[in-house]
């Protein structure tokens, strides 16, 4: 009973790739999020007929 001598099994990292992908993508979309929202109320402002949409007061 003279069994061939097998390799260690391979680990398989698919897995760890796509769960550090999709972490990676929430973290952008979290990150870019705010910057979408206030180009979208600037949008708003811009075309509900105001001139004063940019937050600043004074000169």
């Amino acid at each position: 009973m003279d069994q061939p001598d097998r390799p260690p099994p391979k680990r398989d990292y698919l897995g760890l790739i796509v769960l550090a992908a999709l972490l990676g993508l929430i973290a952008l979309g979290i990150a870019i999020f705010p910057r979408i929202e206030r180009m979208i109320a600037y949008q708003d402002c811009v075309a509900s007929g105001h001139i004063n949409c940019g937050g600043r007061t004074g000169p």
